[in-house]
């Protein structure tokens, strides 16, 4: 077959081909409306389920906008010591004993002591009554001679304090500063000086479980700086004692004092209290609940109620 002729029977297949296709696609289109008219619509006026339905538009809100909400508590929440230490300031010393007395074990054949550092007592007057709180910074002597003063006392077994060094110039800001002195002993074991430098470094006090020396040393460091002790004396701290250790475990009144214990002293009540740190809050919390059962009780008495009457319906 010559070239002509091939090309002449290819158009021709080709074009049969094409009306074979567009015939058939006709037929299809035809077929698929006939269908659809015959189906009910979903959407009588012709729009689509889109038109038909509108999405609402979401509304999103801008969390960074939004305050949170707040807790409100019957009290404030105290988060510092400082705080607490504030707190328990508005309470007397009585009030804080009843508390340890309720809340601090007692072993077995010993007597409860509630916290009171019996014998220790303001060594100034003060024109206007106060109460000091503050952590425990302790200090601890031992005899200079134990063959002539032996210390019934427990002391720490290694001393802490670096030769030349003094104790007085390690002290805290904020701290009470509590002294143990060996018992039966002639001599102070703070004087003035040492006192001025524990004042001058920001302690709010010093309680000794022994004697003082320097009266009118330590009465010129202000209204500020609270001095208690048990005793008075002349003699000066070389004599009998050396100081030993810091921020150890002593030994005041019979009761065990450790560092960052909470020491209280109360001009009004002229009373000095430890309470073991580990205890702060539990004492807060029984002396909130303590003073509104208190405050009922006084109302019922005064509405004329017997103390007993009283006492069994609030306490």
């Amino acid at each position: 077959m010559s070239g002509p002729a091939r090309r002449a029977l290819t158009e021709w297949v080709a074009s049969r081909a094409q009306k074979a296709f567009d015939t058939a696609s006709r037929e299809t289109a035809i077929r698929r409306v006939g269908s659809r008219q015959q189906r009910p619509q979903a959407f009588p006026d012709n729009r689509s389920p889109l038109e038909a339905q509108p999405v609402e538009k979401v509304q999103f809100k801008d969390w960074s906008l939004v305050t949170p909400p707040v807790k409100h508590f019957s009290k404030p929440r105290m988060e510092s010591l400082q705080e607490k230490m504030d707190a328990l300031a508005a309470y007397s010393a009585c009030d804080v004993s009843d508390a340890l007395l309720k809340l601090e074990k007692v072993e077995p054949g010993t007597r409860p002591t509630a916290g009171f550092l019996e014998g220790i007592i303001p060594r100034r007057r003060v024109p206007v009554s106060y109460v000091a709180v503050g952590p425990a910074f302790t200090v601890q002597f031992q005899p200079k001679d134990t063959s002539i003063s032996r210390s019934s006392k427990p002391v720490a077994p290694l001393s802490n304090i670096e030769p030349g060094k003094q104790w007085s110039d390690m002290v805290e800001k904020g701290t009470i500063v509590v002294v143990q002195q060996p018992p039966e002993q002639r001599n102070a074991a703070v004087g003035g000086i040492h006192a001025l430098r524990v004042a001058t470094l920001g302690a709010k006090g010093l309680l000794v479980d022994g004697k003082i020396r320097d009266l009118p040393e330590i009465k010129a460091l202000g209204d500020e700086f609270k001095v208690w002790a048990r005793d008075i004396s002349i003699v000066g701290a070389g004599a009998e004692c050396k100081p030993w250790a810091v921020q150890v475990s002593v030994e005041v009144s019979g009761l065990e004092v450790n560092p960052m214990d909470i020491i209280m002293l109360s001009s009004q009540d002229s009373a000095a209290i430890r309470i073991p740190r580990k205890l702060l809050d539990p004492v807060l919390e029984h002396l909130e609940r303590r003073r509104s059962a208190e405050n009922e009780i006084k109302k019922a008495v005064e509405g004329g109620m017997s103390v007993g009457d009283a006492f069994e319906k609030f306490r």
